[in-house]
């Protein structure tokens, strides 16, 4: 199943051997507050999602550098 994202963090360990990506979604939420006066106020907030959390070796993350830097 594919998942979407359109951010990523990335953090490695104090040997700096493992990588940890995060990939999360950003998007908009939509809430309709009710004034005092009774009108509405759009309000948009953002929220954020994890879509998926992976750790991987060094040496595999180079290898999708060099994948990502090929086909792109």
């Amino acid at each position: 199943m594919f998942k979407y994202a359109n951010g990523l963090s990335i953090a490695s360990n104090a040997d700096k051997d493992e990588v940890a990506l995060s990939f999360v979604q950003s998007y908009p939420v939509f809430q309709n507050n009710v004034n005092p006066d009774g009108s509405i106020t759009s309000v948009i907030a953002p929220a954020t999602e994890t879509a998926a959390e992976i750790i991987i070796t060094k040496e595999f993350a180079r290898e999708i550098v060099e994948m990502l830097e090929k086909s792109l």
